[in-house]
C-alpha cells in the first residue's frame, strides 16, 4: 500500500464518486477526479474479468460530456491500471455471511484488493456515509479493512489521500 503522496498509486473509484462529481458537483469527489488527471502518480483500475467497473461507469455517466472528456485524458496518458475484479471463494463467502451481497461491489473490491487495497466510496454498503446508514454494515468495514487490509474511504478522506 503507499506509504506517501509521491508514490504511485492505483485506486478503485466507485461509481458514486463520479456520479456526484460529474452530474452533481460535489467539491470533494471533483477534487478525487480530478487528481487522476493532474497527479501523475494515480491510476484508475478497472477489472479485466469483466469490465464490471467500465461497464457501471459508462451506465451511469454516458450522457456526461465531462465524463467522457476526463476518460479520453486518462485513456490517452495511460492512467488506467487492469486487474483480475473476481473475490476468492473464501473472501466472497465472509462478505456474502456479513450481508455485503451486490455483485458489481464484489468486483469493486477484488479489484482494490488486487491492487494498492484503496477504494473511495460513501456507499453505506461498505459502512460508509451517512451514519444511520451504516450501521449494519459495521462489520462488513471490519472485515474489508482488519482482514483485507483494505483503506476504504469516504469523499472527505480521498480528497485528502489523493490531493
Amino acid at each position: 500500500m503507499r506509504e506517501h503522496k509521491d508514490e504511485p498509486c492505483n485506486m478503485v473509484l466507485d461509481t458514486n464518486v463520479l456520479i456526484k462529481g460529474f452530474l452533481e458537483g460535489n467539491a470533494d469527489c471533483n477534487s478525487i477526479i480530478y487528481s487522476f488527471y493532474t497527479n501523475k502518480l494515480h491510476y484508475l483500475v478497472f477489472d479485466i474479468t469483466n469490465m464490471q467497473i467500465m461497464r457501471e461507469y459508462r451506465s451511469n455517466l454516458s450522457d456526461s460530456e465531462l465524463y467522457q472528456k476526463w476518460y479520453a485524458a486518462l485513456a490517452e496518458g495511460n492512467k488506467f491500471f487492469y486487474t483480475n475484479g473476481t473475490l476468492t471463494a473464501k473472501i466472497k463467502s465472509e462478505l456474502l455471511k456479513l450481508g455485503f451481497h451486490e455483485a458489481s461491489d464484489h468486483c469493486f473490491v477484488a479489484s482494490a484488493y488486487e491492487t494498492d487495497k484503496v477504494l473511495i466510496s460513501e456507499d453505506s454498503d461498505y459502512g460508509k456515509g451517512k451514519e444511520e446508514k451504516t450501521k449494519d454494515k459495521i462489520e462488513v468495514l471490519r472485515y474489508m479493512t482488519e482482514q483485507m487490509g483494505l483503506r476504504i474511504m469516504d469523499y472527505n478522506e480521498g480528497r485528502d489521500f489523493c490531493c
